[in-house]
């Protein structure tokens, strides 16, 4: 029984440096590969090469567009109708709630499609429909003892007992299970579902051929107390049976089931799946679930590294890792700052179609244990919004990692009871009352911005960064148990100074005070005296460093000592690597952008600067590149090659763009098209020229090199070493 539960998970594995094996350092173990000087390409560009669903296409439509219910070609708008012949389609299905949405079916490829309709001025975003997969991990063996309550030790674990002496749970709290199915005729789960659909079959019978869902839903809720099988943690609630998919999930039908749990009451949404890939579809019904109050639990994901998965990276969703028996976080489960807390996940117990039981491993089992927590907090307390059921989880959470807040951990391993306590009580930020407060002198308050690591959130969608009074003073509450780096930066000068790490317990009385004083628009003093020359970053690793970093799947390069990981490694690989940006030459690390006077964490490389911008997460915009190009012909436009030109002027095949009145023409045009456009290096701000014997033209994000030297090859052009120039006159590197 649930043969194919057990064995679907394989973890990724990361690229490393043979070398570093060689070299016999310790914690690295098994086959590692080497990062080369050739041009690097995500297999991830087509959408062939990824985990889609072929003949399908997901479209949003401008706004106040809309397509009829039927089929039928004759009632699509004029405006859409040939395109929609064109790429052979033949039906779509809405995707609810109000939204303009569809998925389309159709004949033609889907790359193709994609790019049809993105040129479609009636089309505000297409996209694949994405599979994803279950968050569950292989089990080595299945116990043969009886499953009541000593062999489901996640229940002491947690405190579930005591939990219940204060409540049991009601019926009235609606938990959606968006999975596999559940099997409702299994003991354990009998009468538990008041709705179903079947949204992979578009049908109302719901049938669980994997055994997912039927797991899932057992550790949230089950006929307890009955002197058979489990016991669940809500005894009473009711659950909606929403299947998006059985040995695959696709990322529009799961929205479709987010929507519809919405529509129909669910305070609760469980989702136990995850994929490399954001999806606007997912962060529309997400979005939409938030703000109907619905609160969204997901497990964190098992690529045991620090490579985000989605939808438990979105902004607005509780993401849960999963520990063991002995309260650590096992080696499957990611991790990363998304991480909010963890929960039992290895070798703990569920249902399986059929009226069985297995033991089973996952962060997939250890999300729906904290959305069977969350169900009773909202049983006590049916006023909590998603905010407060959150932080309530976070602040009641036992500190597992001894030090507070960790990527790995998050804010620790649930406890039911703390949890179903502080919300009976009201108390809506438990153990979050710590505060950093002090002042900034020798310059303009107003000038200066502070941030704090981990990142405040204001709500859940956004981060706010804090400004001082007129008097320059300023605090910062609300704080748990934690480590954290606290930067101040003067806008639109210079580079964050900091950081100052400060440390937290969380308690009402703990209280941290550190003062900044300027000088010369830079902090001249402060207590305590702990400052972080950005400098640093650019020095080669130690190989003890770069094998840490790699462990956890980042890429290691020897020809300058850095590493790239995380999502700037994702964005690095898939908009052309080493041919297009270089190797990195910095280690990511907080800066002052001139460009909107705001702190960004970012990562330089020979020719760019990248930066990450978490308010954009799940968007093309999550990583932008620095507009290295304007910034380094700031004091050039009176040139002529960067006087503005007419359309008129115009000659052949060049393309005119008005909002710089420039032009992009034969083989800068035709490179410019095919690595990514105006999204990565915008606009051009200049016409070609010869600089240093080669022709040249300058965009808002870099420069264009015609090398025919390199005819033929990957690099007949090739992008200025702007980065490196850019570094240089920041002093963090030689000239």
């Amino acid at each position: 029984m649930l043969k194919s539960l057990r064995n679907k998970m394989s973890f990724r594995l990361g690229l490393v440096s043979l070398w570093l094996l060689m070299l016999g350092l310790p914690g690295l173990s098994g086959p590692l590969a080497l990062a080369t000087t050739q041009p690097v390409r995500d297999v991830a560009t087509t959408t062939a090469n990824q985990n889609v669903l072929p003949g399908q296409v997901v479209v949003r439509l401008k706004a106040g567009l809309q397509l009829p219910s039927s089929g039928d070609l004759t009632n699509v708008p004029a405006s859409l109708n040939g395109l929609f012949r064109q790429l052979g389609v033949s039906k779509w299905k809405s995707m609810g709630g109000q939204t303009n949405i569809y998925l389309l079916l159709l004949s033609s490829g889907v790359d193709d499609a994609i790019a049809a309709l993105q040129n479609s001025t009636d089309v505000q975003a297409a996209e694949a429909n994405y599979i994803l997969k279950y968050d569950d991990a292989p089990t080595n063996s299945v116990p043969n003892d009886p499953l009541y309550l000593p062999k489901q030790w996640h229940l002491d674990k947690i405190q579930a007992q005591q939990a219940w002496a204060i409540t049991t749970g009601s019926r009235k709290v609606i938990v959606a299970i968006v999975d596999s199915g559940i099997d409702e005729t299994h003991p354990d789960l009998a009468g538990k579902v008041i709705k179903r659909y079947d949204f992979l079959n578009d049908q109302s019978i719901v049938v669980d051929e994997v055994g997912h869902g039927t797991a899932v839903a057992s550790f949230i809720t089950s006929n307890t107390n009955d002197g058979v099988g489990l016991a669940g943690l809500n005894w009473n609630v009711s659950l909606l049976n929403l299947k998006a998919g059985g040995e695959q999930l696709f990322s529009f039908d799961v929205a479709r089931a987010i929507i519809f749990a919405t529509d129909n009451g669910a305070q609760v949404i469980n989702g136990s799946f995850g994929g490399g890939t954001a999806t606007m579809v997912q962060n529309v019904a997400i979005e939409y679930a938030v703000n109907h109050n619905v609160v969204l639990v997901f497990s964190a994901g098992n690529g045991g590294s620090s490579v985000p998965e989605f939808p438990a990276r979105n902004p607005g969703v509780i993401a849960v890792g999963a520990t063991n028996q002995a309260d650590e976080v096992t080696a499957f489960s990611s991790y990363g700052p998304h991480v909010s807390l963890s929960a039992p996940g290895a070798g703990v117990w569920g249902a399986a179609p059929g009226g069985s039981y297995v033991a089973i491993n996952g962060t997939s089992f250890s999300s729906p244990i904290v959305a069977g927590v969350a169900a009773l907090m909202l049983s006590v307390n049916p006023n909590l919004t998603p905010l407060d059921v959150k932080n309530i989880l976070e602040g009641t959470a036992d500190d597992i990692s001894g030090r507070g807040f960790t990527p790995q951990t998050g804010w620790g391993r649930v406890n039911a009871y703390k949890a179903v306590l502080a919300a009976q009580k009201g108390d809506l930020r438990p153990n979050k009352s710590g505060l950093i407060k002090g002042k900034v002198s020798g310059i303009d308050p107003t000038k200066v911005s502070l941030s704090l690591d981990p990142f405040l959130s204001n709500g859940l969608f956004k981060s706010t960064p804090v400004q001082p009074d007129a008097q320059g003073n300023f605090q910062i509450s609300g704080l748990g148990h934690a480590t954290y780096q606290l930067r101040a930066a003067v806008k639109g000068v210079g580079t964050a100074q900091g950081a100052i790490e400060v440390s937290l317990n969380g308690h009402a009385d703990n209280v941290q005070t550190v003062n900044f004083a300027f000088q010369n628009l830079k902090v001249a003093a402060y207590a305590p005296d702990q400052y972080v020359d950005q400098a640093r970053f650019f020095d080669a690793l130690t190989m003890s460093k770069a094998a840490s970093i790699v462990q956890q799947g980042g890429l290691y390069f020897g020809e300058t000592g850095h590493t790239v990981g995380g999502t700037f490694q994702s964005y690095w690989q898939k908009q052309g690597g080493v041919a297009v940006f270089g190797f990195p030459i910095s280690e990511p690390f907080q800066e002052l952008s001139a460009t909107d006077g705001r702190i960004h964490t970012v990562q330089y490389f020979e020719r760019n600067r990248f930066e990450l911008h978490p308010e954009f997460v799940g968007t093309s915009s999550e990583v932008l590149l620095g507009l290295l190009g304007s910034e380094e012909t700031a004091n050039r436009k009176g040139e002529t090659a960067f006087a503005a030109v007419a359309a008129s002027q115009l000659t052949g095949n060049a393309q005119y763009f008005q909002p710089t009145a420039h032009s992009l023409d034969g083989k800068f045009l035709n490179y410019w098209q095919h690595n990514g456009g105006v999204s990565i290096f915008g606009y051009p701000i200049s016409e070609p020229m010869v600089e240093n014997g080669l022709l040249v033209q300058y965009f808002e994000r870099n420069r264009f090199e015609l090398h025919p030297e390199n005819a033929g090859t990957n690099y007949e052009i090739l992008l200025g070493l702007l980065g490196h120039n850019l570094a240089a006159q920041h002093s963090y590197v030689a000239q």
